[in-house]
Parts: structure tokens; sequence; C-alpha cells
């Protein structure tokens, strides 16, 4: 179903017309305005949608379906006296799920050098999201939580060189949020100073990633970790990453870089695991 905009009301408000926006029913599309919003209209009931904050308008829109394959449909905001213009349809992989129409964030989110066809993770600069749109304070509270009340369940996500020994030993989800438990015991006579965490997403389907190849990077949004784990020491560290639409056919992948070192170590989560992983 497909509503009119009262041109009366709207006479003196900007128009700007913005590319398609793809919404998931298993991850939240966010777009982010420079003024809080005072309008908004979407064309059905296939999406859901959250504008404010504790009952205050915010310039953050969340956008999610409802259902699978929810019915394409046109959306309108109004944010001062600018009005945007959207086209929103389905899809259970979304290219982009931040969407700045600020103009004042990074480009976090949305994924880059598509210049190449397969993501290579290992040579990926660090970064952390910009996505604004977690509760801090909650994403801090579950990490914690994780890292010092979660038991160790999983033993066979990750690798042993180097007199080093990595892997996932715990996951859980919540709404917006999947948070990864890892360990790393070093039995080497040198500290291992822990740089950054890489993680991508890898999937069979084509055209997931930059340059029509099957994975692409995804930032954190968190950390808990030591910056250096000493020789004979296991050093515990815990990552939260946008939720994302993972299945049967997908892979967390997840590199683990050392600082001034390159005694990297690596593991790969199947998304049959994040299925099943603790929710909040």
């Amino acid at each position: 179903m497909f509503f009119v905009i009262n041109t009366n009301t709207f006479c003196t408000a900007q128009i700007h017309t913005v590319d398609t926006i793809e919404v998931s029913d298993k991850m939240t599309t966010h777009l982010v305005f420079n003024q809080p919003l005072n309008f908004f209209d979407i064309g059905n009931d296939d999406y859901i949608y959250a504008d404010e904050h504790n009952g205050i308008p915010t310039n953050i829109l969340k956008l999610k379906a409802v259902i699978e394959n929810a019915e394409t449909t046109n959306m309108v905001v109004r944010e001062g006296e600018k009005i945007h213009a959207f086209i929103v349809r389905f899809a259970s992989s979304p290219t982009v799920f931040l969407h700045d129409l600020s103009g004042t964030m990074s480009k976090a989110m949305v994924p880059t050098d598509e210049s190449k066809g397969e993501v290579d993770i290992n040579k990926a600069e660090p970064g952390t999201s910009q996505d604004t749109f977690h509760n801090e304070n909650i994403v801090e509270k579950r990490a914690t939580m994780i890292y010092q009340d979660f038991s160790d369940k999983y033993a066979s996500f990750g690798e042993q060189k180097d007199q080093l020994v990595f892997g996932v030993t715990n996951l859980a989800v919540d709404e917006e949020t999947i948070y990864v438990k890892m360990k790393l015991y070093n039995g080497g006579a040198v500290d291992y100073k822990l740089d950054f965490v890489r993680f991508a997403i890898k999937t069979k389907q084509k055209g997931f990633g930059p340059g029509g190849s099957n994975s692409r990077i995804i930032e954190s949004v968190f950390n808990k970790k030591p910056d250096v784990i000493s020789f004979g020491k296991t050093g515990t560290f815990v990552y939260a990453i946008p939720l994302y639409a993972f299945d049967n056919k997908s892979g967390l992948l997840i590199n683990v870089f050392e600082k001034e070192g390159n005694r990297g170590m690596k593991a790969k989560i199947p998304g049959k695991y994040l299925a099943k992983a603790y929710r909040f």
C-alpha cells in the first residue's frame, strides 16, 4: 500500500530522494539524520520502526522487517524542513545496513574496497564501527557478563601454532549484537601484544561482498581485551559485533593480529553455532 504526501503540509520543505533501502528480518537497518525526526510514514505493516529513545524523538531511525520477503513499499521521513523519500525493499542480507544522511559519520558498516574481488581480512585496516545505535551501556554490560561469568563451551574453533593456542570459547547474541568470547594461551618466550581482532562474514552467496565476492568485513562495536599476554599466561577477550543474517551456509571468520609481530591466529564459526548461541 502506497500513501500520498500532503503537499500543503510540506510546501516549504526541501525534498531529498535517496536510493532504495534494503531491510532484513534478521538485522536492523539504521538511518542517521542531522536533526530529530518530526514526521515518519511507511507504506505497509511488513516493517517496524523506532525513531524515539525513552519517548524522545532522535535523529536515528531503525527499520526491520516483520516477516521474510516483506513487500516492497515506500517511506517518507521529515527532519526540520527537509523531506527524505525512500523505497524500502526486503533483502535477506542487506548490502548496507547503516545509511548516513547526516554527512558526519565514517563509512563504517558500508562495504568498501570494491575494486577487489575477495575481501582480505589479513590486510584490512583496523577500525571500530561508528554504529551508535547499539546502546553502549547495554553492550558493555553484556560483554562484561560474558567475560566474567560465561564458562568455556567450545574447544574446536581456533588453531594452535608458534607455541600459541587460540580459540573461541563462547557465543551470545541479542537483538542487535553478537558477542564472541575468545582465549589465547601464550606458550612462547615472547610476550604476545594483542593489537586487534578482525571479523568477516563469509557466505556461499555470490555478490555478497565487494567486487562480487562472497565475504565482507564487519567492524566491532565494543571490545574488552588485554594489551599483553605474558609467557605461560592465558588472555581472555570479548568482542561485540553487529548482528547479521546468519544461516547454515554462512560463517564468521576471525583473525587475531599481534602488535609488532606476525603471529596471527584465526578461527571460523559456522552459522549454525551462532543460531544456537545464548540469547539475551
